[in-house]
């Protein structure tokens, strides 16, 4: 499963911000489902990535990461920290 940053709706002020992070919007993606296909061998692994439902996942030391796709969201580190201050205060 993807860190607890990937998540749109776990994200607050004090959430990691890389020059590049992907959110997940789980009212989008069935992540554990997700999960699951790529555990049954039923993604498609390219370059290092596995490609599930339209989506592309990367991984490192055992954990999955979104990297693109439906449902996923490519924000600057100045849009995540904001976005992070806006999702604290229940303004997102």
């Amino acid at each position: 499963m993807p860190n607890n940053r990937h998540y749109a709706d776990k994200i607050t002020q004090k959430s990691l911000a890389k020059e590049q992070n992907t959110i997940i919007d789980r009212s989008k993606v069935d992540v554990q489902s997700d999960v699951d296909a790529i555990r049954n061998g039923k993604a498609v692994f390219i370059n290092n990535q596995y490609h599930i439902n339209g989506r592309i996942y990367g991984h490192h030391d055992g954990v999955l990461y979104p990297i693109s796709g439906n449902g996923f969201y490519t924000l600057s580190r100045i849009e995540f920290k904001t976005f992070g201050v806006f999702s604290q205060f229940g303004n997102t």
